[in-house]
This record gives structure tokens, C-alpha cells and sequence, in this order.
């Protein structure tokens, strides 16, 4: 349990969903997340019903844009590894690719290339055209991602708290069919 903002709200956990609970009120839970008691304890100086109900929104809010945020990573990882450091790898590769067309394929310094190109099997113009297709392929791809994402994240901040929930759904949806 813990106080939100000095506001005397008590949040607790019920199956892994935080609850706010009213005005002066405490929510014991157990390991498992099942309430073992509700008691009208005074914590302090009440809030008023404008500072609750800002602390639900902030909370459906984020919650909401967390939901969107968790889904869009989802789908990105189905296209990218998302190991510490690879995505400088990815970025290296593909300057280097650049590089080595822009050079007629020569990839003389070029150590990623050259690297991949010995590991392969495959020629220098194999490697840089196939990092060079896979970029380009995964930028239309991260596109869209976000395109669902800003849409889902705007929709979200413009709703009322009772209606975020089933907009991030409904992006996690959509993200899930990328």
C-alpha cells in the first residue's frame, strides 16, 4: 500500500489491478491480491471529490498509455531483436551498408560488412542490398506500428476515463495483427 502525492489515497493491488480506494478508507490485500479487509481508518486531511477524480484519470490515463505502449513493443519485437545494444548494430550495419553502395560496393574499413560477408558466405553487394531491403522493409513496418500508437495515445488523452481502457484494446488489437 502507499499514498499517492501526499493526498491520502490509498492504492493497493487486487490481482495485479491498482485500486484507489474512497476517501478515508483502507484496502488490506494478501499476497494473492485478494481483499482481507476494508476499513474506514482517517488517514489524514480528506481530498475532495475534484482531487480524486483527477487521480483516476491520471491513473486510467496512464494505465491506458502504458496498455499501448506494452502492444507496440509486442509487434516491434516480431521484426527486430530487441537485445540490449542490437539496435546499434542495425544502425552501424546499415551506415556502413550506405556507405558501401555509395562506394560501388567497396567495403574496404567497412568492418560489419566485411564481417558479414565472411561469415555468410555471401558477397559484399549481397550483404549491404539485404541489410539496405531489410531497413527499408522495417521502416513501413515501424511506421505503421506508430501510426497506431500516436492514434491510440491521442484518442486516449481526449476520452473519459471509463472509455480509455477499450481504446488501448483496441490498438493492442490492431498492433497484434502487425
Amino acid at each position: 500500500m502507499m499514498t499517492l502525492d501526499n493526498l491520502n489515497i490509498v492504492v493497493t493491488r487486487l490481482r495485479g489491478i491498482p485500486i484507489i480506494t474512497p476517501v478515508g478508507q483502507l484496502v488490506e490485500v494478501d499476497s494473492d491480491g485478494n481483499i482481507v479487509s476494508w476499513d474506514a481508518l482517517t488517514l489524514g486531511p480528506q481530498i475532495t471529490q475534484a482531487e480524486y477524480d483527477a487521480e483516476i484519470d491520471k491513473y486510467t490515463m496512464q494505465h491506458a498509455i502504458d496498455a499501448v505502449d506494452c502492444a507496440a513493443g509486442e509487434a516491434r519485437s516480431r521484426y527486430i531483436t530487441v537485445q540490449p545494444g542490437q539496435d546499434a548494430v542495425y544502425n552501424l550495419k546499415l551506415q556502413q551498408a550506405t556507405a558501401c553502395k555509395a562506394a560501388g560496393y567497396d567495403a574496404t574499413g567497412l568492418r560489419l560488412i566485411e564481417a558479414e560477408s565472411a561469415a555468410t558466405g555471401k558477397t559484399v553487394t549481397e550483404v549491404c542490398d539485404v541489410i539496405l531491403a531489410t531497413a527499408a522493409a522495417w521502416v513501413d513496418i515501424a511506421a505503421n506500428i506508430e501510426a497506431i500508437r500516436m492514434k491510440a495515445i491521442a484518442d486516449i488523452k481526449l476520452a473519459s476515463p471509463e472509455n480509455r481502457e477499450s481504446i488501448a484494446e483496441a490498438a493492442s488489437v490492431q498492433l497484434g495483427m502487425i
